[in-house]
């Protein structure tokens, strides 16, 4: 959320969440379109930062067992997403 308010146009974010078969995805999207660059020390020529907060963020979802996935956000908006996958349930022998 913040890097969205951070570095996005102004204007609404929206933050959407919804289950699915392979788990309950959350999805926030902002304004202006973007390239996301995942990679670390890699950032934007305006950010202030050191590049490598989505580096970190991928990093933390994978350990986790999240799944980060970045869905097309149309023409002027920008969208990432981060699915909980549904636990395995265990069979009865």
């Amino acid at each position: 959320m913040s890097n969205a308010i951070a570095h996005g146009a102004p204007g609404a974010l929206q933050l959407d969440g919804h289950a699915g078969q392979g788990g309950y995805t959350f999805s926030i999207s902002n304004p202006g379109a973007a390239a996301l660059d995942f990679g670390a020390w890699n950032k934007r020529k305006t950010s202030e930062g050191s590049g490598l907060g989505l580096a970190i963020v991928q990093e933390q979802a994978a350990r986790a067992g999240l799944i980060l996935a970045v869905p097309e956000g149309g023409a002027d908006r920008t969208c990432v997403s981060v699915t909980i996958p549904q636990p395995e349930t265990e069979t009865a022998p």
